[in-house]
């Protein structure tokens, strides 16, 4: 199974398609060459819905499963400091 890492913009708020277990459906816009990939979560969850908000910087790692989504294994959000 190969890994692959998309490190971009979130789009929107990420949308739950699944409660047992929770799972997320969310869309980053790829900072290298700007196409839109969509990323299934189900591993953290429920942090994920806590601190993913629309234009927040995220970095995400895991692999793409047959309909060519990412299924995500880790994640890093930074938030642009608000004035």
């Amino acid at each position: 199974m190969a890994t692959t890492s998309v490190t971009g913009v979130l789009l929107k708020t990420p949308k739950v398609i699944k409660l047992d277990p929770l799972m997320l459906i969310l869309s980053i816009r790829n900072e290298k060459d700007n196409t839109i990939t969509q990323c299934l979560a189900v591993k953290h969850a429920l942090n994920m819905m806590y601190l993913a908000k629309p234009g927040c910087h995220i970095a995400v790692y895991g692999h793409l499963n047959k309909r060519r989504q990412l299924v995500i294994d880790r994640f890093m959000i930074s938030h642009a400091s608000e004035k």
